[in-house]
């Protein structure tokens, strides 16, 4: 019995430990004011940045002189897969635009400055789609997985696109269905 016990304060201390990276999803579309959605951010490193796209858009992280010029032509890493994960491991201003003819001048980039990591968790949003975003020509807007995932929602609580139960709350139920478990075991 007091192996058992061990055992379930083992599992309470792991499971009671929250998780402090965040995943910001970002809907990469022309028509949104990214420079607006990353202000009001507290990003910090470990957290990750996923970009949602069409065919028609690229993801180039640049320097910040290729920032402000809306240059790609030295990007520093560049992808077109559609859905772009990106760990932000350092403390340091990150740069990314669209590379795509016009879209970067027309708004299509966006500055992440990551700050020290913190002891408190995170909280997040995802950034306003307006009304009618413009199609990309010779593309479609990129679709959600989830309306969960979708920037249409921007009064969605929590981490990873609108989750609206907390990771201490998990743990909590975890808890909770492992000691009526062994309860019913015993």
């Amino acid at each position: 019995m007091a192996g058992l016990l061990a055992l379930v304060l083992l599992f309470l201390a792991v499971a009671s430990v929250p998780v402090l990276a965040t995943n910001y999803d970002i809907t990469w579309v022309t028509g949104v004011d990214y420079t607006g959605w990353a202000s009001g951010k507290s990003i910090t490193v470990g957290d990750t940045i996923t970009f949602l796209y069409g065919g028609s858009h690229t993801v180039d992280e640049v320097t910040k002189a290729d920032y402000e010029s809306c240059s790609s032509s030295t990007s520093l890493r560049s992808s077109t897969d559609g859905n772009t994960v990106i760990l932000l491991d350092e403390e340091k201003t990150r740069y990314f635009i669209c590379a795509t003819g016009g879209h970067c001048l027309g708004g299509m980039k966006i500055a992440i400055t990551v700050s020290a990591a913190s002891t408190t968790p995170p909280t997040s949003s995802t950034p306003a789609t307006p009304a009618n975003p413009s199609t990309p020509a010779g593309g479609s807007p990129p679709e959600s997985t989830s309306p969960t995932n979708s920037p249409a929602t921007p009064s969605s609580p929590g981490k990873n696109g609108g989750d609206a139960v907390s990771q201490p709350t998990r743990n909590v139920i975890l808890v909770g269905l492992a000691l009526a478990g062994i309860a019913i075991l015993s």
